[in-house]
């Protein structure tokens, strides 16, 4: 998954919304949801073909997030 990829990067609970529990069950009707990591999952995350469910919050990986894309954006010489 490259960072281009991700649509969104949400909270679990958001699965409660009407809208967003539609989101992640057509994404496993269509056998689209990986989970990342084994236990509690804290986050999903929305790509152009998949949805993964993770166990780091979604504040963490937004900021982890932003550091990657930050850091490719940077030019050494």
């Amino acid at each position: 998954m490259a960072l281009k990829n991700i649509i969104g990067i949400f909270d679990i609970h958001l699965k409660d919304n009407t809208s967003v529990g539609n989101l992640l069950r057509a994404a496993k009707e269509r056998n689209a949801v990986e989970v990342v990591e084994v236990g509690d999952v804290k986050s999903f995350i929305v790509t152009d073909d998949k949805v993964y469910l993770s166990p780091i919050s979604s504040v963490t990986l937004k900021k982890r997030a932003y550091v990657l894309d930050t850091a490719e954006r940077i030019e050494f010489h």
